[in-house]
C-alpha cells in the first residue's frame, strides 16, 4: 500500500512532462523562417562585397588612365626642355 502514493506522484510527473512537451510542428515554421532569413542575408553580403570589389577595381583602373595620360601629355612640354636645356 505504500506504493500507490508514488505511484501516483510518478503519474502526476509523467502527466506534467507531456504537456512540456513542444509542439514541432511549429517549430520547423520558425526555423525555416530563420534558415531562410540566414541565407538571404548570406546573399546579400556577398552581393555587396561584390559589387563593392568591382566599383574599386573600376575607380582605381579609371584613375590610373587619367593620371598616365596627364603624365603623358605633359611629357610633351618637356621637349621645350630638351631644346633650350637652360630653359631660356
Amino acid at each position: 500500500m505504500g506504493y500507490t502514493g508514488s505511484g501516483c506522484i510518478v503519474v502526476i510527473i509523467i502527466d506534467y512532462a507531456a504537456s512540456l512537451i513542444i509542439n514541432y510542428s511549429g517549430l520547423f515554421l520558425f526555423l525555416g523562417v530563420y534558415a531562410a532569413l540566414g541565407f538571404s542575408q548570406a546573399l546579400f553580403v556577398l552581393v555587396g562585397a561584390f559589387c563593392l570589389a568591382l566599383g574599386a577595381f573600376k575607380a582605381s583602373q579609371t584613375l590610373h588612365e587619367k593620371l598616365l595620360f596627364s603624365i603623358i601629355r605633359h611629357l610633351q612640354c618637356l621637349s621645350f626642355f630638351d631644346t633650350t636645356p637652360l630653359g631660356i
